[in-house]
């Protein structure tokens, strides 16, 4: 949602949007979990019509605060946030009949529906937040629809599709209304991503790839400024060449030596020539961090070649040392000399040098350690090393690399990545150290948002610190911000008698009377960092006691994930610190672990479901309650009068056509539950979780490897394997004498002759592969908690009218409905 930048606006401007955005993401994140919840209380036309009326009710939300920012000559913020809200709701509604009438869990048809329902929308109301997300719901359309053919039409269906949508983003940037180029950013990531993969495939889209790679760099070289796009263009370019370079090498020294010596010189010369270029371009701009992070990344790709190579050639650890140091020295004369014009060259020899130094000492130290199983200080000797570059070097960048060099260098000291450390004696305080770095970054944040003159010197340690806490999070103890298990026993859905049973559930008894332990205050130091952020930046503004009630709420209502809280701490120190870098990673990383929390199963989804709407609703609420300060609300000269009439006609008209689709879905469904003729099949089930739709069984059925064989039989005789692909097949049925449906034969065009068969009756087939068959149905949705009832499924009844098939319910044993 395009606002401006909320840093050049008051503290208060800056929560009000802050929780605007929180409130929008966590409310659509409840309404998503909820229908995931599949809550049987409730029948299935209260889920249906209670998610229209959602949907409605945001529709006219969005037309009211359209119409008050119209006469309050306002831009449209609240607008697009609403607008946001129902674009999701659509895309819930369709996946609930989905769920209720278990049409399958196959989900691309829903994306797809929902990505081309989004465009009327997208047309008159155009902002970030719902371009990204068409962006991300058309992606997955079209990868989930490809998926079914082979992998290089996967691959080549994304980058044709992401090539249309980058030329649509950059013809119509304007039409956009994105002033950050986000989109364009994404859909170019995602374009030569796809890129990149197919050179993995085949070593002859290498070449494809690589070209098309050239042609987008010229062209944004000539007609764009977007530095960060032409950091992306470069690394795929490295990777693709890595990959055509492997391909066609049949010596592995040499290979890993060419590579090697490859990246790095590509990346010194595309790092000169980038910031040579971007500083001639905007003399009064900083080099963006982001590019150097992607230079970086490739420079660790160049140095594990080299060590590789050095490895395998030298036969010891010796040449690692050796090399190194000449890097450091080259790097740091290269440094000395002021009348150098390549600094930038001089700087990535220190960072490799630093780099091969470092893994030297810690193949050292792994080898005594594991031949005495004692700790060796000579791992240390890292740390005065990147001290000295830290001091003497002034790169951001440099500095970034040796703080995390040190970082690194601790915990590997400690016994943090290792695998056996419970003969550790201190081994009980190693899930601590993400705490302990988490509170670190927030107090050197808060720090230096006190003493912006030592942003300078101390900024690199604070990034150091942030991204070590997040990555921590997928290393050994990557649930250590929970003290619940993150793959713990799930919690069956039982009544609750009271309040403080369920606050204890949704809270994972963190609040219960307990043994005072370093873990236990640890955790509440950090759930309730953002209460502590906001009481001292209040020292310098206005206090307000609901902004305040709002965030302790936050707080106790995700305290069995701190990660989230976190992120929200993050968040709160980005305005004071000026740092967009920060407030974007704090959004991105809070939208993983949001993810991250659907899957923590000792909470049940109906509750998590309750807190997420629970904490969307509080955080709107402060935008209602706060309507008083409007007036600091920035002001637009963008005429909405003229546009007020197309907007009304297209959200009347989306709302319209989305009730339509829905009811008339609705109808059709329910007639071939009501009238179908019923067909029983023996199945086997198994049990993953859906995208977006909750719990359900992939039901595995007798019958289709019957099919699967006949299909084998037609690929031996008049079709081939390449026609049947991806073609539509019939299974004719006959019942036995226990009324169960068995396979009959197969046929390849729409059965009209149904000889020796059950008339009239048929299953539809689709080929997804050479190898495997589906069928309608293949998932049948359950209420969360219930998996163990309906593992007790033996057949899945179907209902069949007019061609159409649907899973109606499942079977125990005697044939009962479970």
């Amino acid at each position: 949602m395009q606002v401006g930048s909320p840093f050049n606006q008051s503290w208060t401007h800056y929560l009000r949007v802050l929780f605007v955005l929180l409130g929008a993401g966590l409310f659509a994140s409840g309404v998503v979990t909820f229908i995931a919840a599949n809550w049987e209380a409730l029948s299935k036309f209260q889920k249906l019509y209670a998610t229209q009326g959602l949907f409605v009710a945001m529709s006219v939300i969005s037309l009211f605060c359209y119409w008050r920012e119209i006469q309050k000559n306002q831009t449209r913020f609240k607008t697009d946030v609403a607008v946001f809200l129902a674009t999701v709701v659509i895309g819930v509604l369709f996946a609930l009949i989905g769920q209720i009438y278990q049409t399958g869990a196959d989900p691309w048809q829903l994306f797809a529906l929902w990505s081309v329902l989004q465009i009327p929308l997208l047309l008159v109301l155009r902002n970030i937040g719902s371009g990204l997300l068409f962006i991300a719901t058309s992606n997955l359309a079209v990868g989930l629809y490809c998926r079914f053919y082979d992998i290089d039409v996967l691959v080549w269906g994304i980058v044709i599709f992401n090539a249309l949508l980058l030329c649509c983003a950059e013809f119509k940037f304007k039409w956009l209304n994105d002033t950050w180029r986000v989109q364009p950013k994404i859909i170019n990531t995602l374009l030569v991503g796809s890129l990149v993969v197919a050179g993995f495939i085949e070593v002859e889209y290498v070449l494809i790839a690589l070209i098309i790679i050239g042609v987008l760099f010229f062209l944004y070289k000539k007609y764009s400024d977007d530095i960060i796009v032409l950091a992306i263009h470069f690394v795929a370019a490295v990777i693709s060449v890595n990959v055509l370079i492997v391909n066609n090498s049949h010596d592995k020294f040499v290979t890993f030596l060419f590579m090697s010596l490859f990246t790095l010189f590509f990346v010194a010369m595309s790092g000169w020539l980038l910031k040579d270029w971007y500083c001639e371009t905007y003399p009064e701009r900083k080099f963006p961090t982001s590019v150097n992070v992607m230079l970086l990344a490739l420079i660790f790709l160049g140095v594990a070649l080299l060590v590789a190579f050095l490895l395998m050639s030298v036969g010891s650890e010796t040449g690692l040392i050796v090399v190194g140091s000449v890097f450091l020295l080259s790097g740091y004369l290269g440094i000395q000399n002021k009348e150098s014009k390549n600094q930038y060259f001089s700087e990535m020899l220190i960072a490799c040098g630093l780099l091969l130094c470092h893994i030297y000492f810690q193949v050292l130290y792994l080898e005594h350690y594991l031949r005495v199983m004692e700790h060796n200080i000579i791992i240390l000797l890292t740390i005065p090393l990147c001290g000295f570059i830290y001091y003497k070097i002034s790169a951001s960048w440099i500095r970034f690399f040796t703080a995390g060099l040190i970082l690194w260098t601790l915990l590997d000291f400690v016994g943090y990545y290792r695998v056996y450390t419970s003969q550790l004696s201190y081994a009980y305080l190693l899930p601590l150290i993400p705490y302990i770095m988490a509170l670190a970054a927030l107090g050197v944040g808060y720090y230096l948002a006190r003493s912006p003159k030592n942003a300078v010197r101390f900024m690199p340690i604070l990034w150091a610190l942030v991204l070590f806490s997040i990555v921590l999070v997928v290393q050994r103890y990557w649930s250590a911000f929970s003290l619940i298990s993150l793959y713990g026993m799930e919690r069956s859905l039982l009544p609750v008698e009271s309040f403080r049973q369920f606050f204890n559930v949704v809270t994972a008894d963190v609040f219960k009377p307990q043994q005072l332990t370093i873990a236990w205050v640890s955790h509440l130091l950090l759930a309730f960092s953002p209460a502590v952020i906001y009481l001292l930046q209040y020292r310098q503004t206005r206090f307000n006691l609901l902004h305040f009630v709002v965030i302790v709420l936050f707080s106790v209502c995700f305290v069995a994930k701190v990660n989230i809280i976190f992120c929200l701490s993050l968040l709160l120190l980005a305005y004071p610190l000026k740092s967009n870098r920060l407030f974007v990673l704090a959004v991105v990383v809070m939208i993983v672990h949001l993810t991250i929390y659907y899957y923590l199963l000792p909470i049940p989804l109906l509750y998590k479901s309750g807190l997420l709407v629970f904490s969307g609703l509080i955080f709107l609420f402060v935008l209602i309650f706060n309507r008083k300060n409007n007036a600091e609300n920035p002001k637009t000269t963008e005429k909405f009068t003229a546009l007020f009439d197309k907007v009304v006609a297209t959200i009347c008209a989306v709302t319209l056509l989305v009730l339509g689709i829905a009811n008339y879905a609705i109808i059709k469904n329910e007639n071939v539950l009501n009238s179908g003729i019923p067909i029983i099949l023996k199945l086997a089930p198994v049990d993953p979780r859906s995208l977006m739709q909750g719990d359900y069984m992939e039901l595995n059925y007798e019958i289709l490897e019957q099919a699967q064989a006949a299909l084998a039989e037609f690929k031996q005789g008049t079709y081939d394997s390449e026609q049947l692909t991806h073609t539509h097949f019939y299974i004719l049925l006959k019942q036995n004498k226990e009324h169960v449906a068995e396979f009959c034969r197969l046929e390849v065009e729409p059965p009209t002759d149904f000889s020796n068969c059950q008339p009239n009756i048929y299953l539809p087939l689709t080929a997804v592969s050479r190898w495997r068959v589906e069928m309608p149905g293949q998932s049948y949705f359950f209420p969360e908690g219930q998996g163990e009832h309906y593992a007790k499924a033996k057949y899945g009844e179907y209902r069949f009218n007019n061609g159409k098939v649907l899973l109606y319910r499942l079977l125990d044993e005697q044939k009962k409905p479970l």
